[in-house]
Order: C-alpha cells, then structure tokens, then sequence
C-alpha cells in the first residue's frame, strides 16, 4: 500500500510539472517591486490591435503587462510590427505572456488566428 502512494505521488508530481505553462515573454522584467495598478480587457479580432495607451501611460509608464488569453489562439509581435493570423509569435490560449519595458508595451501588437480571443491584461509600475 506504501510503495502504490509513493507511486502515486510521484505520478501527480511529475503531472504538475508537465502541466505547468513558463509565460512566454516580450522582454526582461528585471523588477522585483512593481505594483498592479489598472486593466483591461480586449477582444483580439482580425485586424492587428495593441494596448490602450492612456491606461498603460497614467503619468508613470508601466513596465510589465501581464497577459492572458482565452478563446482563440492569438500572434503578437513586440517591436511595433504588424502580426498576421500566420506570422508573429503564436500563444494559445491559456497561456500567459508577460511584456517588459514601457517601449514593448507601447509598440505591442496582436492578432486572432482564426476566431476572436478575449485578452485580460494587467499592468505593473
């Protein structure tokens, strides 16, 4: 009976491990002391979108962005370039993507793959 938990146990160890998703990301979050402050949520269509900037620039710059991603799958790119629904780096949904530096956030871009994705996003300062 010891040795089956034992079993068990290192089963259900090596399946959190497995399950557990790095968050992709845009950059170098360097900060330990960073601060939530505002959100948002945005539908991710056909047509590229980015960020909105009077929540991501309220007199101080945020410098992290914390996204998540339901629905479709989503393409971003970081740099200000325009993503299609075949180019630009692909995040399914459910995994997170964490965007550092003001200037990524500000030139942030993304894109539905083939349906609409609903993005919740969260900014740090």
């Amino acid at each position: 009976m010891r040795k089956r938990i034992q079993v068990v146990a290192a089963f259900l160890v090596l399946l959190s491990m497995a399950l557990y998703q790095e968050p992709a990301r845009a950059g170098s979050c360097t900060s330990d002391t960073v601060n939530a402050y505002t959100g948002e949520t945005i539908t991710v269509s056909s047509t590229s979108i980015g960020f909105t900037a009077n929540l991501y620039n309220q007199g101080e710059q945020a410098q992290s962005a914390l996204v998540t991603i339901a629905g479709d799958s989503i393409r971003f790119w970081p740099n200000g370039q325009t993503p299609t629904a075949s180019v630009g780096h692909l995040v399914t949904a459910g995994t997170p993507v964490e965007v550092c530096g003001f200037s990524n956030i500000a030139k942030f871009r993304m894109i539905r793959v083939t349906t609409d994705a609903t993005v919740t996003v969260s900014y740090f300062r």
